[in-house]
């Protein structure tokens, strides 16, 4: 028995034994053609690529830019826009570009099917001057190709922009072919003499032979075997490689090989093939590389994760030099070129997934393709709503607001000598009339967090109060007063002190954030967000119609009970904003969307045709718009204004555990949630939270013409005007209130008689305001008049 002292000896004779196995495997396989064996894979090879290398992918775009005569946009902005959406000067897909005489000539190109015409856009100092056709037609709007966000294939959540082997520079293949595979084009797929060398030298020094593969090697074990590493899967991975030198000519190799491989990660996504790393690390199309950018992507293919330049920025500069150093050496690039491009910085561009790809968008979009083409998920090329330009100043906004929520949880006395929480956030905007959602934001960072919380369902709080009077106000059409005959208007006088509400056997008692007001009007209530008046009215009209009209409008948790008045029933940002565009859209109901238009192959699929239902009748809703104008001029809503927008706007505050604004113009609905994921209380209100991350985006949005909000919102016919002196119908009820009360005092006490004793009323300021009215609820005016009780007993 041996008495071995090196306790590796084992492992490395071991590991010898295996090295020398493969290399005497190749030599064999070469001397004695083993690896013709490949004909028996061929099935496996012609069913890959009789289906194509690749699956086609469901490829998921933004909305087309529309370009218009007045648009502020000058040429030097739109030239990166047209990069962007994948136009270069030399031609692809989505077109080509070229700037003529300080105007901007766009050619569509095969992959665009919004538009198909070439067209010629001139400029002023204004923004877009003109846009025409080549033949001098004058043109009101123009598509561009709509910017793709990702693709999703059986791979799973996978980023990957295909390329052809002439749409790879030059600089870029010279790159790959020096550092992975210099003989790449004179091989046959296995490199004999590469391969048994390096064997040798694995038997010899004791190690895994390294850099043994070949493009067509690599391409094979990747793309045709599973990751086992066995003797099996080697032979196979050189008859395969074989195979596919017999089948395939080297650039189809060559371009299958950088379209597949692996170049690390996105967030949760996988990058493959250089096209779309081009776009990850660099922010450019493939065409635009330097070539310090393409020895830097060339040099990645090794292993993506270690050299990562992100996290390890040393690593990935001495791979790419020593790239550059292979290129120097096999003589495509010169002393020069070398020394210029070595001198350069990475320059890995930091990109914002959030704002690129819209993630929480994406995967709703995906969700809703699911609904509308079950079971088939290749193939398809989705234009969705999303307006990027919207996009990337929602996720701007939701960053800006959210150091202030920060800063100010962080000062609560609760997390004294404590970590603080991270709040989080979620943001959606749409189209209120057609029901498009133009903008989402799920969360503060899809690449830490990937619940999105735009789905997330929580107690709205006030923010739900406007369905309650909207509810309310409908008892002013015919037929729909109260069981009692009451009729409810903006003008109605509630009272505003603390009470029970009974509710079959259960009692419930609502507070207020302040303090109790006594009596105030419907308007007042709801500019003010107080909680007693709005369960009154709520119960006076019957909870079933509240719960009704909740229901008709999407939020079907809501129940018939005092606490539905509240928020007390859960629902989602993005259903919640899905309900509130009604409003926004003269009580008409759209349905909320992510797609606009879907194709297959060459044909199109699917195309939104947006409906919507009328909900509310339209001076009801134009009353309510009024209302919550109130909210955002003088109420819950005021940060609106002093945050420095200026448009007309309306909406809600809300505030339970978390902070809520909804708010619209006459062209666009946002909705902003802030809140702790574990459901603590914010401490927050939605005003302070919520509303000015409202404010930034809408000021923000205000700049693009799609956008810009109106100085007032229009009113349909129908409804009425009425000055009321509210101060004095106010005194009225609280002289009416301490009648009732001494009038059950005197009954508690048996006084005899009481006395009605009408008397003029006193001289007072008038506070008149303006207020709608459905045709026939006008309160009767004043009569300057007052009654008083008097009591006596019998012998006075």
């Amino acid at each position: 028995m041996s008495n071995n002292t090196n306790p590796h000896a084992g492992p490395l004779r071991s590991r010898a034994s295996l090295y020398g196995w493969i290399g005497g495997a190749v030599v064999l396989a070469a001397l004695f053609g083993i690896y013709d064996w490949g004909t028996a894979f061929d099935p496996l090879i012609h069913e890959r690529l009789t289906e194509g290398p690749f699956q086609p992918p469901v490829r998921i775009r933004a909305a087309a830019r529309k370009l218009a005569p007045g648009a502020p946009l000058n040429l030097e902005q739109s030239v990166p826009l047209l990069q962007q959406a994948g136009y270069t000067e030399q031609g692809g897909p989505a077109g080509s570009y070229a700037v003529e005489d300080g105007a901007l000539v766009v050619r569509p190109g095969a992959g665009v099917w919004q538009t198909h015409e070439p067209a010629r856009v001139r400029f002023d100092d204004e923004g877009v001057k003109a846009i025409e056709a080549l033949d001098g037609r004058k043109l009101q709007t123009y598509s561009l190709a709509p910017v793709t966000l990702t693709r999703i294939s059986d791979e799973g959540r996978t980023l990957r922009r295909l390329v052809s082997y002439d749409e790879l520079p030059e600089t870029l293949r010279n790159a790959v072919v020096a550092i992975e595979d210099h003989r790449f084009f004179e091989h046959d797929g296995i490199d004999l003499t590469r391969t048994a060398k390096a064997a040798l030298e694995g038997v010899v020094e004791m190690r895994r032979p390294r850099g043994t593969s070949t493009l067509t090697q690599q391409l094979a074990r990747g793309f045709f075997l599973t990751p086992e590493q066995t003797y099996t899967r080697k032979l196979k991975e050189l008859t395969i490689a074989r195979r596919l030198e017999e089948l395939l000519t080297k650039k189809q190799i060559f371009e299958h090989y950088v379209n597949y491989i692996y170049m690390g990660r996105w967030g949760p996504f996988d990058v493959r093939g250089l096209g779309m790393a081009s776009r990850r690390y660099f922010d450019r199309d493939i065409a635009q590389l330097t070539t310090a950018q393409s020895a830097f992507l060339a040099g990645l293919l090794q292993r993506p994760s270690y050299l990562d330049p992100d996290r390890f920025p040393d690593r990935a500069l001495k791979r790419r030099n020593q790239v550059l150093r292979a290129m120097l050496r096999y003589e495509y690039i010169d002393q020069g070129q070398y020394d210029a491009a070595v001198a350069e910085p990475l320059g890995v561009v930091q990109r914002d997934l959030d704002t690129d790809m819209a993630p929480y968008f994406t995967a709703l979009a995906e969700r809703e393709l699911r609904e509308i083409a079950p079971g088939q998920d290749e193939g398809f090329d989705i234009e969705t709503t999303l307006d990027l330009d919207l996009q990337r100043m929602a996720v701007a906004a939701v960053a800006q607001g959210m150091e202030n929520v920060d800063e100010r949880v962080a000062k609560q006395r609760r997390f004294k000598d404590k970590d603080v929480p991270r709040a989080q956030a979620a943001l959606v905007a749409l189209d209120p009339h057609t029901g498009e959602i133009k903008a989402l934001v799920g969360g503060r960072d899809f690449e830490s967090s990937q619940l999105n919380r735009a789905l997330a369902r929580r107690q709205p709080g006030s923010a739900f109060k406007p369905f309650v009077y909207a509810a309310a106000l409908n008892t002013g059409l015919p037929g729909q007063a109260t069981r009692d005959g009451e009729v409810i208007t903006a003008a109605t006088i509630l009272p505003d002190t603390p009470r029970v509400f009974e509710f079959g056997d259960e009692e419930y008692e609502p507070r207020n954030y302040g303090h109790e007001s006594g009596f105030v009007t419907v308007r007042e209530a709801l500019a003010h967000s107080i909680n007693v008046p709005a369960v009154e009215v709520a119960e006076r009209i019957g909870y079933a119609r509240v719960s009704k009209l909740a229901h008709k409008v999407g939020l079907d948790s809501v129940r018939a009970t005092p606490a539905a008045a509240l928020g007390a029933y859960e629902t989602s940002p993005l259903e919640l904003a899905g309900a509130f565009a009604m409003f926004a859209n003269g009580g008409r109901l759209a349905k909320p969307h992510f797609i606009r238009q879907a194709r297959t192959g060459d044909r199109d699929f699917y195309s939104a045709a947006p409906e919507s239902v009328q909900v509310l009748d339209p001076r009801v809703n134009a009353i309510m718009v009024s209302l919550m104008e109130d909210v955002v001029n003088r109420g819950t809503g005021y940060r609106i204004r002093s945050a420095g927008f200026r448009g007309a706007a309306a909406g809600k505050t809300g505030t339970d555990d978390d902070g809520w604004f909804v708010g619209f113009t006459d062209k666009l609905l946002c909705l902003v949630w802030v809140g702790f994921d574990d459901n603590t209380d914010l401490m927050i209100e939605g005003g302070d939270a919520a509303a000015p991350i409202w404010a930034e985006l809408m000021k923000q949005a205000d700049t693009l013409p799609a956008y810009r909000a109106a100085k007032t919102f229009e009113r349909p016919k129908g409804l009425e005007e009425a000055w009321v002196d509210v101060p004095a119908r106010i005194a009225e009820y609280q002289r009416e209130a301490e009648e009732e009360r001494l009038a059950n005092l005197a009954m508690a006490v048996d006084l005899p008689a009481v006395e009605v004793v009408e008397r003029e009323r006193h001289p007072v300021q008038h506070r008149e305001q303006m207020e709608l009215f459905l045709p026939g609820t006008q309160p009767e005016p004043h009569k300057g008049f007052f009654r008083r009780l008097q009591f006596w007993r019998s012998g006075d």
